[in-house]
């Protein structure tokens, strides 16, 4: 980012849009254009983020614009319509352009997680639970995914589709009840300085989702930070700073020693054990915690 292309900022977008950072996603994707107005692949990505930031009208300018550049690749702009029209509340239109963008280019196994959804919803039952099961089939994450873990991906801001893909994918044969998603909405976010008073001079604890061990950081008032528990790198050192509403953290090890940077959000309904609970939001995962100390 010293010397950012039009690439820095596209990708740099999309790490934005998955770590709940709506208008960044948007600012970083409209400096990607500026700097290549001609690459189609900038405007898929930047329909893909309007549409996850509550505005899917601006998202079909986009595509349209990107399917003028690209005419002989389709597939990618028809499925980013069909979620522009799943936004919109458009089921069987949506379910038609998606459908057809799969047909163009069957190896596109992430829209099987919007068909499930609407499928779900238009009560076709059948054709939903088999677009579920290809799309966990091909899934990067764990082999028996929760609703939450399936929906960290889908960073909707509009609280009405977020609830409208829940009840799909349940309808498609997840486990309920819809409600069971992390509310990562903006007003359930920590600020800076909330994150310092909660965080350092704490011990945290969570469980893996991948192999249900128990996890912990430690963070001292001066930022040095200490991880144990499971995992890759069971047990690390580094230190944490906050920038903005962030919470940054660099360990020796872990991530190749590279710094990453998480956004956290309230759990207004509370833990299971009924505590406090909080998510931790980043560009590459996420993870759900509570205060140990």
């Amino acid at each position: 980012m010293k010397n950012p292309t039009a690439t820095a900022h596209h990708v740099n977008g999309l790490m934005y849009i998955l770590r709940r950072q709506h208008e960044e996603a948007v600012s970083e994707l409209e400096r990607a254009l500026v700097l290549d107005p001609n690459d189609p692949s900038i405007y898929q990505d930047m329909a893909m983020v309007l549409n996850f930031s509550g505005k899917p009208k601006e998202a079909i300018d986009f595509l349209n614009r990107g399917m003028r550049l690209d005419p002989h690749n389709p597939a990618g702009h028809l499925n980013r319509l069909g979620v522009a029209q799943f936004c919109m509340g458009n089921l069987e239109e949506a379910a038609n352009l998606i459908e057809k963008g799969i047909r163009i280019n069957p190896e596109s196994t992430g829209t099987f997680s919007y068909l499930a959804v609407i499928y779900g919803l238009l009560g076709r039952q059948k054709e939903a639970r088999e677009a579920l099961e290809t799309f966990i089939k091909e899934w990067g994450g764990h082999a028996n995914p929760t609703l939450s873990a399936i929906m960290f991906p889908f960073p909707f801001k509009d609280r009405e589709v977020v609830d409208r893909f829940a009840a799909g994918m349940v309808k498609a044969g997840m486990a309920g009840p819809p409600s069971a998603y992390f509310p990562a909405f903006k007003e359930n976010q920590l600020t800076g300085e909330e994150i310092k008073k909660l965080i350092f001079g704490s011990k945290i604890t969570g469980i893996h989702i991948a192999n249900a061990q128990q996890w912990w950081v430690d963070r001292r008032q001066n930022g040095e930070t200490t991880m144990g528990g499971s995992g890759p790198t069971p047990a690390d050192t580094g230190r944490s700073r906050v920038e903005g509403d962030l919470l940054c953290t660099q360990f020796q090890k872990t991530l190749w020693g590279l710094e990453y940077c998480s956004a956290i959000f309230r759990n207004p309904r509370g833990s299971y054990e009924r505590k406090d609970e909080y998510l931790m939001v980043n560009d590459w995962g996420f993870s759900t915690w509570s205060i140990a100390r």
